[in-house]
């Protein structure tokens, strides 16, 4: 069962016909399965090859489960996968098993660089990490100690800022401290001091991804035998840092003590805590009055809280009323969608005088989701009315019953001109949502890009974007184009929005990925956070962007918005 664990896990992934993953797990089929085992047994018993297939086959029967009747074979290791598949029942019997037969290999030659070079090959295969977490977890000390060595040295691209070797040498430590800790206590100090002094520094200069990535391996060491090495070590950091990380540092990693109740036990921890929230950083002090006020702790300090009053303000009450009443009407049309009578109801209420009551008719006439002829012609004529309000509901109803006639169109770019500004924004959202990209639809959307309303250029851009590189066609180019200046907008908003689109387009051209670049030192830190995730985007079918972003970094490392690089180089070559 080793040797299958570790032929399961290592088959070429080229063989597309025979091998795919459900879930991590590998699928073969069941031929090639039968093969394997014949092969096998023929080496073992050193009988015929026919004989030995004969028997693989009923071995295969025997540690099969059937999805469709799971009754038939309780003790079955394997689970059929369709007709011809079969994989492990866990993920993890695969794994465990592939370990097993690694560290079987290497003692059985006498050779530890068997174990080496597996870590080597296979260390930032996303499919193998839990592979080597278990191989190394059955290690004795000073084997474990070589293994983690040859992890936090191994040198990876990249390395000096995406810190993958580190965080993986971490989190086997965290998985099993004490071998490293009895064979090479050094070592387990210095990874820890690498891990701690990467929580203190600025998220800005070291990446969010990074960051949060950090702070999570620390939560986990701290929930075993070696947290007090980690508080020490985090002592000695922010002894010799006192800055505004370190105090973050220490109020996130406490939080697993404090939640344990150990408050008590450790009145260093809560005097951090408590000094935390008069820090002058407004993020400590929300994490410290997150973690003071924890579910644990509330009932305990419940009677040293003053709760203020909050009341209804009658406009608030108003709108509520309002809100009920407009849930009921459309809790009737999913009730009753098919009435006739309701659709000519609906339609007389769209010639009332009230205002109101127009808009409420054309929004569930929206929900009724049935465009016959008299609800589109009177939905049409609500983009002429007099109320904006109505002209909004009307926009909303024939986006949401996904009318693409000309007609449709033509009033909805007539409705770009709207003196309504959440008009004009509707009317193109729901162009950009009916995905009808011809020539006079993008020439429009164009135009208002340029528009002297931010809400109008946002919505716009969106816009662009949603219809689709596909289905431009030779206008993508015109399209791109238009939007590339809007990265440079005023607004913060409009390029969000505009960077957004640009990645719906799929457009990774080497100017539209300079652009984006230039995004990642924006002073707004979502705009950053979207170039960062765009760029990995467009980047994953071009080895072009990971070269570029590595530039990128290198050339800006002193600056303060480094880490949204490093961040766009997080999610390409590790959250993919």
């Amino acid at each position: 069962m080793e040797r299958l664990g570790y032929w399961m896990h290592t088959q070429d992934s080229k063989k597309e016909k025979d091998k795919t993953e459900k879930e991590g797990r590998i699928v073969i089929n069941r031929d090639e399965l039968i093969a394997w085992f014949g092969r096998e047994i023929k080496t073992m018993k050193q009988i015929q090859l026919y004989e030995a297939k004969a028997e693989a086959k009923r071995l295969v029967n025997l540690i099969s489960v059937r999805v469709a009747a799971p009754k038939e074979h309780r003790t079955g290791i394997l689970t059929q996968q369709g007709l011809d598949g079969y994989a492990f029942i866990h993920k993890i019997f695969q794994d465990y098993l592939c370990a097993q037969e690694i560290n079987y290999q290497a003692d059985n030659e006498g050779n530890f660089d068997i174990i080496l070079n597996h870590i080597q090959d296979y260390l930032h295969d996303s499919q193998s990490q839990d592979v080597l977490l278990l191989l190394i977890a059955q290690l004795k000390p000073k084997k474990a100690a070589k293994a983690i060595q040859e992890i936090f040295n191994n040198g990876s691209e990249y390395e000096s800022w995406l810190h993958r070797d580190l965080l993986f040498a971490a989190t086997c430590i965290a998985e099993n401290p004490q071998p490293l800790k009895i064979a090479d206590n050094s070592l387990m100090q210095e990874i820890l001091a690498a891990l701690v002094t990467l929580a203190a520094s600025d998220s800005r200069r070291v990446g969010y991804q990074l960051h949060q990535q950090v702070f999570q391996i620390l939560s986990d060491l701290n929930q075993t035998e070696i947290k007090l090495d980690v508080l020490q070590v985090l002592k000695d950091i922010a002894n010799s840092q006192k800055d505004t990380q370190s105090q973050e540092s220490q109020v996130e990693l406490g939080q697993n003590q404090l939640e344990q109740n150990q408050l008590g036990q450790n009145p260093t921890v809560l005097k951090t805590f408590l000094a935390g929230l008069e820090d002058n950083n407004n993020t400590v002090r929300h994490q410290a009055s997150e973690i003071l006020t924890s579910d644990r702790l509330t009932s305990d300090r419940l009677t040293k809280l003053d709760y203020p009053d909050y009341y209804l303000t009658t406009t608030e009450h108003t709108s509520l009323q309002k809100n009920i009443q407009n849930l009921s009407l459309s809790a009737i049309v999913r009730l009753d969608n098919t009435s006739e009578s309701l659709v000519n109801t609906l339609l007389s209420w769209l010639k009332d005088d009230d205002a109101t009551v127009r808009s409420e008719a054309a929004l569930a006439l929206g929900e009724l989701d049935q465009a016959s002829e008299p609800v589109v012609n009177s939905l049409l004529m609500g983009l002429n009315d007099k109320n904006a309000r109505v002209r909004y509901s009307s926009i909303w109803a024939l986006g949401k019953l996904k009318q693409r006639g000309k007609t449709v169109v033509s009033a909805l770019l007539t409705r770009l001109n709207d003196q309504n500004s959440r008009v004009r924004c509707l009317s193109a959202s729901v162009l950009g949502k009916l995905e009808q990209p011809g020539e006079t639809v993008v020439s429009a959307l164009v135009t208002c890009l340029k528009d002297k309303d931010s809400d109008l250029r946002c919505a716009a851009a969106t816009a662009l974007g949603q219809l689709g590189n596909g289905q431009l066609g030779n206008l993508s180019e015109t399209v791109v184009s238009a939007l590339l200046p809007q990265l440079e907008d005023q607004d913060s908003d409009v390029r969000c929005a505009t960077i957004n689109a640009l990645s719906q387009l799929g457009n990774s051209s080497q100017v539209v990925i300079t652009a984006l670049l230039g995004c990642l030192k924006d002073e707004e830190s979502g705009v950053r956070a979207s170039a960062a995730e765009t760029l990995a985007e467009l980047g994953k079918p071009s080895s072009y962007v990971s070269s570029a972003l590595a530039q990128w970094i290198e050339l800006h490392q002193a600056s303060d918005y480094v880490g949204s690089g490093i961040d766009a180089l997080w999610n390409l070559e590790i959250a993919q």
